[in-house]
Parts: structure tokens; sequence; C-alpha cells
């Protein structure tokens, strides 16, 4: 599954269980601890909150410029 279509089914979960947005913020640090593990990377690499405004990571036309 792309990203895109990732993010369009988060989306339409969200419309159908707005509850569901109080979750975002714990998995950020769900998915920076699985990151970790997965790649062997330092913790400290990681931003130690999430970088982005929940409305920016489901806009499909979004993409962050890394620096």
């Amino acid at each position: 599954m792309s990203l895109i279509e990732q993010c369009k089914y988060i989306s339409k979960q969200l419309k159908m269980s707005p509850s569901l947005k109080s979750f975002f913020e714990k998995t950020y640090f769900d998915a920076v601890e699985l990151a970790i593990k997965e790649t062997q990377l330092a913790a400290n690499i990681f931003p130690t909150n999430r970088p982005y405004a929940i409305e920016q990571l489901l806009d499909n036309g979004f993409y962050p410029h890394l620096d």
C-alpha cells in the first residue's frame, strides 16, 4: 500500500470514528520505537515530538522538505 493510499485510508477511518484522532500522538511514539528496533538507528536522531500536524500528515499534497 502506498503512502497516499494509507493517508486516504486513515482519513476515511477518522471520518467514520473521529475519536481515533486522539490516538495520533501515541502512535508517533510507537512508530519511533518500531523504527529504532527495525533500523538499529540511535533514538536521538528522531524528533522527541511529532514534527507535523495531523492535518499535514493526512494531506496528500504535503511533503516535508528534508533538511
